[in-house]
């Protein structure tokens, strides 16, 4: 398939008579019915056909159409007529405004109530241009499957006849919304829009990408964090047809306005050829050698570090807003103190230490992007950019022109979890596009996407507890990993955003570790290393208490009423307390992040060090669901890739040097490992929508491995499985 369509091309495909809808920072916009900008969200043709547009970068989770959903809804359409297209990557589209980006599973979450309002707007001025044309009042009117219909006589009109009168009304600021009960779209299990293309091979991924005179390169960067290339002899690769260039990548160091760092891309070797496997050879036919960085950690001294940093400069959380010199401080003196006379009035106190690894990606698609220069100095670049508004900034920093000169095409990609969110490997393809003269597509080799991600950072945390007359009196959590944007979001917001239990005196702390080791985001962040330690330290209270875990858990959410209703909903389904035999046991774990609950269990069976999940009941509210069959497909994923890196996910450093490398060492789950997997979605009306995309994920470490505690009597305080000799089956 050739990409040639530019943004000025964009325009003159929207352009025509209609009605276009869009948003601004000031509300919903109307644009003038013979012309089309690039704020639009609705687009109705002439000829009755809709169009609308998501801003969702489709990586697999089905979240591609859910804008166009919510939009269908307040229009009143017929799904099976409606056309979803990729949104161009402009401010007035960002889900994280004005970021164009998907992530932080708030596709939903932030778009949900703008998206109808600009949905019931646009209704509106439909039914007011029929009844006008009708004569009649506009209350008399309905809309039905893309057609304002009178009522009483039956007479309709299509919104193609009506899109040039609509769009000279005033836009409403205040429409009224659809009632839940006239609900057709929300809701209801319907046909995903982005299906078809990928089964009839019409869907276009980064490596489906043609363009006149484009070359394919792959890419060695540097094998041990922070080396740099010292030099590289390219005759080899050049001696094998089809290599057209050796480009040596080096010191790129980009300073983006208003950005806190710049990004540093690794020095790198990049062969450029006719094709991907030319390419291939000419890489594994070089011999680069490269000066070896001072910091070089191991998996040992980056644990070490973690475990120094969090117990002797740990920042204690506060709320997230302005303080006063000195405030700030005072205030978590205070805290600090409040959790000291806690656990001092204690009958006891118990401390315990979990750590949790550093996690790959490893995406099923390889990371991949295309890009070219342009006529006019600008860049063009195609790929499954999580970050576009990030990519564009990087890019026009990183060649020196004007955003406005940077066009970047959204595409489907095959797997993230935070992978394609970091824009490197879009920027190594720009950088080689225009070192090379000529367009390129660059493609990683598996062996690069295992050893050269943003891993999902390591974590310390050391938990505390005072215990008087049975029940949690006191409780703190010093933890530290080794990003520091993820601990300071730790440590600059209350407790209760990262722990939904009600303790007294509770009081949670951070440090960070400063490592040459990338991390970055994976799905649901730092809540896998925090659910893992605060879930299973609750289990193992309990345990020392002699309550069973559920009993134990009841009163500390005594004012969480969705996780309550949420865990309470899970161990039904999992029929807890049931008497089960030797070596089988049920484990429990709640967590609450992005505005959603969720709570697990998990039932294993264990002979002989071999783990078998037999089962896993979810119980999952994130207040309503847009698209009920795919957060439940969300919610099956995110068990998965939870369990699967429960079990042999880790990342091991040898002298600054990632060990693993493909699939061999660090597997995914197979089918046969696979438990059967209930998820019952719970709906809480009044609640704002919540993400779907991670809050699945937290909870089954902890359940997994307090069902093995139950099953065996084993501790597990650090993942994966095969630390304590078990092996998943």
């Amino acid at each position: 398939m050739e990409m040639k369509v530019s943004r000025r091309g964009l325009l003159a495909t929207l352009g025509g008579a209609g009605l276009t809808l869009g948003l601004s920072a000031g509300g919903v916009v109307a644009a003038p019915a013979e012309t089309v900008t690039l704020s639009d969200w609705v687009r109705i043709a002439p000829d009755g056909g809709v169009t609308l547009y998501t801003s969702v970068q489709e990586m697999g989770q089905g979240a591609w159409c859910v804008h166009a959903r919510i939009l269908a809804e307040e229009l009143g359409l017929d799904w099976a007529k409606v056309r979803v297209e990729q949104a161009p990557p402009l401010p007035v589209y960002g889900i994280f405004s004005p970021g164009y980006a998907t992530g932080g599973s708030a596709s939903v979450r932030e778009m949900y109530g703008k998206l109808r309002k600009v949905g019931a707007a646009a209704r509106t001025m439909l039914v007011e241009a029929a009844a006008e044309r009708w004569n009649a009042p506009a209350d008399d009117c309905t809309v039905r499957g893309g057609r304002v219909v009178h009522v009483a006589s039956g007479r309709s009109l299509g919104f193609g006849e009506l899109a040039e009168a609509a769009a000279t009304r005033p836009v409403p600021q205040d429409p009224t919304l659809k009632p839940r009960s006239d609900w057709s779209v929300i809701g209801r299990d319907l046909p995903r829009k982005d299906l078809p293309g990928k089964v009839d091979g019409s869907a276009v991924y980064a490596t489906d990408v043609k363009l006149p005179g484009l070359l394919t390169a792959t890419i060695r960067q540097a094998p041990q964090f922070g080396a740099k290339l010292k030099s590289v002899d390219p005759a080899p690769a050049l001696a094998i047809p089809g290599v057209r260039k050796v480009l040596e990548m080096r010191g790129v160091s980009i300073t983006v306005p208003g950005w806190n760092q710049p990004v540093d891309l690794p020095d790198a070797v990049i062969v450029v050829a006719d094709g991907f496997w030319p390419a291939k050879k000419g890489l594994e036919a070089l011999a680069p050698e490269w000066a070896e960085a001072s910091d070089a950690p191991d998996t040992v001294g980056l644990l070490a570090q973690l475990k120094t940093a969090a117990l002797t400069r740990a920042e204690v959380a506060t709320p997230r807003r302005d303080y006063a010199p000195g405030e700030r401080e005072a205030l978590q003196k205070t805290l600090a103190a409040a959790a000291d006379a806690a656990l001092a009035a204690a009958d006891r106190t118990i401390e315990r230490d979990y750590t949790s690894p550093l996690l790959a990606h490893a995406p099923m698609e390889p990371l991949s992007a295309a890009a070219r220069m342009t006529a006019d100095g600008g860049v063009e670049a195609w790929g499954g950019f999580q970050n576009t508004s990030g990519l564009r900034r990087a890019a026009a920093a990183m060649v020196g022109v004007p955003i406005e000169k940077v066009d970047a095409h959204t595409l489907f990609s095959g797997g993230s979890f935070g992978r394609r969110y970091k824009n490197d490997f879009g920027l190594q393809a720009i950088w080689a596009a225009r070192a090379a003269g000529a367009p390129v597509k660059l493609i990683w080799s598996r062996e690069e996407d295992i050893r050269q991600d943003w891993y999902r950072p390591a974590g310390f945390q050391r938990l505390t507890a005072g215990l008087k007359g049975g029940r949690v009196s006191g409780f703190r959590v010093v933890g530290s990993n080794n990003n520091a944007n993820y601990t300071r979001d730790m440590v600059s917001g209350p407790p209760h955003d990262l722990i939904q239990y009600e303790v007294p005196g509770m009081v949670m702390a951070g440090a960070f570790v400063a490592s040459p080791v990338p991390g970055g985001p994976w799905r649901s962040v730092l809540h896998t290393g925090n659910a893992f330690a605060v879930e299973c330290f609750l289990d193992e209270l309990a345990h020392e208490t002699g309550v069973d875990p559920l009993a134990f858990r009841r009163p500390l959410l005594a004012k969480s009423p969705r996780a309550l209703r949420a865990m309470e909903h899970a161990v039904k389904a999992a029929r807890w307390g049931r008497r089960l035999p030797k070596g089988q046991g049920l484990g429990l774990a709640v967590w609450s992040s992005f505005q959603s609950v969720c709570a697990q269990v998990v039932q294993v069976r264990v002979t002989n060090d071999q783990v078998r999940a037999e089962q896993v009941w979810c119980a999952f509210d994130c207040g309503t669901a847009v698209n009920p069959d795919g957060v439940r497909a969300q919610g099956e994923s995110s068990i998965i890739l939870a369990l699967s890196s429960a079990a042999t996910g880790e990342i091991n450093l040898d002298a600054g040097r990632v060990v693993e490398s493909n699939f061999h060492d660090y597997p995914h789950l197979i089918l046969a490992q696979t438990p059967k997997i209930t998820i019952d979605l719970l709906e809480t009306r009044e609640a704002a929508p919540g993400g779907a995309g991670e809050p699945m994920t937290p909870p089954l470490m902890p359940a997994l491995a307090n069902a093995i505690f139950a099953a065996t009597g084993r501790r597990l305080r650090t993942l994966p499985l095969t630390k304590a000799g078990l092996t998943l089956v």
